[in-house]
């Protein structure tokens, strides 16, 4: 599989310290931006699977929630019990103030952005690849 960037937000959409929700096909990816880099990470807690965009950044790790494991942004490793399975990364391009988001995507699938409806008065983007080319949306 070939690795492809998404555009998935302009710098200015990325929190410092914060946390910004998109979808990357079906999988829930939080972007952040610490001292001016922007890390993008996976909302699951390796521990229990509580989304970790209900916690917060310190530094440069992010906290789970519920049992307040914190997780490297850098490397996904788990710094605090009780977690002990890191969390993915995913690389982060900057193209002007363009950030990219970059997935595995199969030979001969096309990518789609689609901007689905707000999901609880809270903004999720979501992006999903089809074979014919047509964006695809929940």
């Amino acid at each position: 599989m070939a690795q492809t960037f998404i555009l998935v937000a302009s710098v200015s959409e990325v929190p410092a310290s914060g946390i910004l929700k998109v979808r990357l096909e079906g999988h829930p990816i939080v972007l952040t931006s610490v001292g001016g880099e922007i890390f993008a990470v996976a909302d699951r807690c390796s521990h229990e699977d509580v989304p970790l965009s209900l916690g917060c950044i310190r530094g440069d790790t992010i906290k789970c929630s519920y049992h307040g494991s914190r997780f490297s942004l850098r490397t996904g490793e788990p710094m605090d019990e009780p977690a002990d399975t890191p969390i993915a990364v995913y690389p982060v391009k900057l193209e002007g103030n363009a950030v990219l988001v970059g997935i595995e995507k199969d030979d001969g699938m096309s990518t789609e952005q689609c901007l689905p409806p707000q999901a609880g008065g809270v903004p999720v983007r979501e992006w999903r690849r089809s074979p014919t080319g047509k964006s695809q949306d929940d």
